[in-house]
């Protein structure tokens, strides 16, 4: 009993930890605030979870398409969104 809660505890705190060095790391590089992370964090393991109820992939390859497919929304994003706030003082659009 005690081996699986210092299981989940582990597991807890290293998604906490990466969530944390995210965020440093985009206030770090870019000046702003992005909150963002949460939400990408949910929308892979929904479309992870959906991939895998609805078309019956197995886990272990929808992780990959999902991080690729991800990746680019994120890209998208940066360009549509973040680099078009107000005082964002990181790189301009050429």
């Amino acid at each position: 009993m005690f081996v699986g809660i210092l299981y989940q505890f582990i597991n807890s705190f290293a998604f906490l930890v990466l969530a944390a060095v995210g965020l440093t790391i985009v206030f770090g590089v870019m000046n702003i605030i992005n909150f963002a992370h949460a939400a990408f964090i949910m929308l892979g393991a929904v479309t992870t979870a959906a991939l895998v109820n609805r078309y019956g992939l197995t886990f272990w390859v929808t992780v990959p398409l999902v991080t690729i497919a991800l990746g680019l929304f994120g890209i998208l994003i940066e360009r549509l969104v973040v680099l078009s706030a107000p005082g964002n003082r990181s790189r301009r659009r050429p």
